[in-house]
């Protein structure tokens, strides 16, 4: 027959079995609900860049866009040669990114040549940070880079990647507040853009 030392004994073991399973169960739970959370914000994430996409194809194919001859340069000030989204207003002496994603959208002049080779330029005048860069030119890839501060982007681009309407994308997966009292969420504040015949 046990003892009421032994019964003792044994009390504080299974109390302390009980607790740590208890602990080892809020953890597991806890690990599921955080992984839970974390797939819910990628997939919002993907929703919403696709669903943007899909409404700058809609606007690119509905609306009147204005005509870019390759060679023009487009200032910050917006010439009218492009449809800007995703971009704040001009500023003195550039305009900067306005969301994680900024977009140009563009109609080619009839006849423009298919055959040739171009390059995509872009001037930037700052940065929030180091900022990691990709360019899309109809969801084809030309540019993957980090911007530190000022810097010029100068890609090749194959004349089969450009449509008679197209959309260049900035992915901007950095962009954030810049800490001043500005709302906004920043990124990188180009000068110009210019699509030329390669050299």
């Amino acid at each position: 027959m046990a003892s009421s030392s032994d019964i003792a004994a044994v009390r504080p073991d299974r109390n302390r079995n009980r607790r740590s399973l208890r602990s080892a169960a809020l953890f597991v739970t806890g690990a599921i609900c955080w992984g839970i959370f974390l797939v819910w914000l990628g997939w919002l994430h993907h929703a919403e860049q696709l669903y943007a996409r899909q409404y700058l194809e809609r606007m690119a194919a509905r609306a009147t866009l204005p005509v870019y001859t390759p060679g023009d340069v487009v200032t910050w000030k917006d010439d009218g040669k492009l449809l800007f989204a995703g971009w704040s207003g001009p500023e003195a002496g550039f305009r900067w990114s306005g969301a994680r994603e900024a977009v140009f959208i563009f109609r080619l002049p009839p006849g423009w040549n298919r055959e040739a080779a171009y390059r995509l330029k872009m001037h930037f005048a700052y940065s929030i940070n180091a900022q990691r860069v990709t360019i899309l030119l109809n969801k084809s890839a030309v540019a993957d880079f980090t911007l530190r501060g000022a810097g010029l982007v100068d890609a090749a681009v194959a004349g089969r990647l450009l449509h008679d309407v197209n959309v260049v994308e900035l992915l901007l997966p950095g962009a954030t507040q810049p800490g001043t009292g500005d709302f906004r969420v920043l990124a990188v504040a180009m000068v110009d853009f210019v699509l030329e015949r390669a050299a």
